[in-house]
């Protein structure tokens, strides 16, 4: 019975298995960088839930034609793809929402450089059998603000846990809305 099995599996699965990785590769390369402005079909929508993890729990919802991150529906959030690129996930992790509470700032105003250094001062931090503490956190970094978005910068003559990077260009032109309650 179960040589049988890996025969249909190896003859019949498999090659479908190919050819829906292949078809996610390519799809993914095709649209992440060339779809300029919201993310706005179901197609686009669908390689969002595959490359990110996102379902239908999140709350994730395309924005409609001409809305604005800054003015989301009543219960959403925007939340800029890039966000997602420097590895924020749904649901947050209680430092993370404990960084947004403490400096007073909402996930749509963080910069991906900002999202970055949260996510891998967490990551650090377990990898070495730490809970992650908002208060060494901010040992190595300080809360900067810059118009409409946030950052967070090595401290002077601090050391550097997790260094600048560059914002990407153009960071700010694809996003969807989630659940704020996330």
């Amino acid at each position: 019975f179960f040589l049988s099995f890996i025969r249909v599996f190896a003859w019949f699965l498999l090659p479908h298995l190919f050819l829906l990785l292949l078809f996610v590769f390519i799809f993914h390369f095709s649209f992440m960088e060339n779809l300029p402005g919201v993310i706005s079909s179901a197609a686009e929508y669908r390689q969002l839930e595959i490359t990110y993890g996102l379902s239908s729990f999140e709350g994730v919802e395309l924005p409609s034609p001409g809305s604005s991150i800054s003015s989301p529906p009543p219960g959403k959030i925007g939340v800029y793809l890039k966000t997602l690129d420097a590895g924020i996930r749904f649901p947050l992790t209680d430092f993370q929402e404990e960084v947004l509470q403490k400096d007073g700032c909402s996930l749509q105003m963080l910069t991906p450089n900002a999202v970055n250094k949260v996510v891998a001062f967490e990551m650090i931090c377990r990898a070495n059998g730490y809970l992650p503490d908002y208060f060494v956190f901010k040992f190595f970094f300080r809360f900067c603000v810059t118009g409409d978005k946030c950052t967070f910068l090595v401290r002077q003559g601090g050391h550097a846990l997790v260094p600048d990077g560059r914002t990407p260009k153009n960071w700010q032109d694809k996003w969807l809305l989630v659940n704020q309650e996330l």
